[in-house]
């Protein structure tokens, strides 16, 4: 199964332009604004009048990031939007943009989001923490991050960080229902206890935010969720591909979250 790198924002894009969608009306970096205008003569190439009245423009980055805003008027001559309400901050020449008619990037999040958590396990990365350290006699800890199955758990001692840590056998750890690791018997000391397996995608909040997942199954769900039009046909689409989707996991895989 293939999983891409993408920010929050390039996976919005990625959805609002697949076609039969085609909601990326238009994505760039604006040439100038005043406070109720946006304009980018390389992007803004529409030759008629009014081509994109009634659609939304959201910053996603740059001067006044986070702003959305309606446009009511569209001059072709100038490359020109007027948007209403005026911008709380003017935007400049660094800040970047989306255009969406069919929904707004509130929506756009929502779907995603709903992705994430409806085919979690089909959005499992491989992970390795090291955040714990062991403590004196302590023989039960609490998973750290976001872990669906562990494949493996090290340690290293304090005085060997330099050297190859030590691989535990499987039958010296156990996951507990309650999202606790027991080990049979405890980690030295100041130990670095190292984690290595499967983890959950995070759920985004920032643009910015980076995601591994499998593009394709994201972008069938979520458009299943935003084109109430064809929803049935869109989400028959997106099971057939997701039922395609091999989820296997190394036979010592063993799953430690309570879903």
């Amino acid at each position: 199964m293939t999983f891409e790198q993408v920010t929050f924002s390039d996976l919005r894009k990625i959805i609002s332009d697949s076609p039969p969608w085609n909601d990326l009306l238009a994505e760039g970096t604006l040439d100038s604004a005043a406070s109720g205008t946006a304009v980018d003569a390389d992007e803004f190439t529409y030759t008629s009048d009014d081509a994109l009245n009634g659609a939304w423009i959201y910053l996603n980055g740059g001067v006044g990031a986070g702003q959305e805003r309606y446009i009511s008027d569209f001059t072709a001559s100038s490359d020109s939007a007027s948007v209403v309400p005026n911008w709380t901050t003017t935007p400049g020449a660094t800040s970047t943009y989306e255009v969406h008619r069919k929904a707004r990037v509130s929506q756009y999040n929502r779907a995603i989001k709903r992705g994430l958590r409806a085919d979690r396990n089909f959005h499992q990365v491989r992970a390795m923490d090291s955040s714990l350290l062991g403590v004196d006699r302590q023989r039960e800890y609490a998973l750290p991050g976001n872990f669906a199955h562990l494949h493996s758990i090290q340690y290293i001692r304090e005085s060997d960080y330099d050297v190859t840590p030590v691989t535990m056998d499987p039958w010296d750890w156990e996951a507990l229902p309650n999202g606790m690791i027991r080990f049979r018997h405890p980690i030295p000391i100041n130990a670095q206890i190292r984690f290595h397996g499967m983890k959950f995608p995070d759920i985004p909040d920032e643009d910015t935010d980076v995601l591994q997942v499998n593009v394709e199954l994201i972008t069938l769900y979520a458009l299943s969720v935003l084109d109430t039009t064809n929803h049935t046909e869109r989400y028959m689409e997106y099971i057939r591909f997701r039922d395609d989707l091999n989820l296997t996991m190394p036979a010592n895989s063993v799953p430690v979250s309570v879903y």
